[in-house]
């Protein structure tokens, strides 16, 4: 398994915030369609490896007794260059 680079975290971080506006804003707003546009810019990454850096997105949220978005439970992997990002 290959490390994920800065700026596929930056990207990956940048699209979590997205989504989670638009969920605390009561907006509509469709995951796949976000996953997708994300996809087309990181480096040859799977829709499972997103979905899991987003549940660790949640996860550092979760541990600051920060709001996520529902659907994206925390998962325990949190890398400190996610970390970075995320705070």
């Amino acid at each position: 398994m290959r490390d994920w680079s800065e700026d596929e975290v930056r990207l990956t971080v940048h699209d979590y915030f997205n989504m989670l506006e638009y969920e605390l804003a009561g907006r509509r707003y469709s995951k796949a369609e976000h996953r997708a546009e994300l996809l087309a810019r990181l480096d040859n990454r799977s829709k499972g490896a997103v979905e899991r850096k987003h549940q660790n997105i949640s996860a550092v949220l979760a541990k600051d007794g920060l709001r996520y978005i529902s659907g994206y439970k925390p998962l325990g992997n949190i890398q400190h260059i996610l970390k970075k990002h995320v705070q």
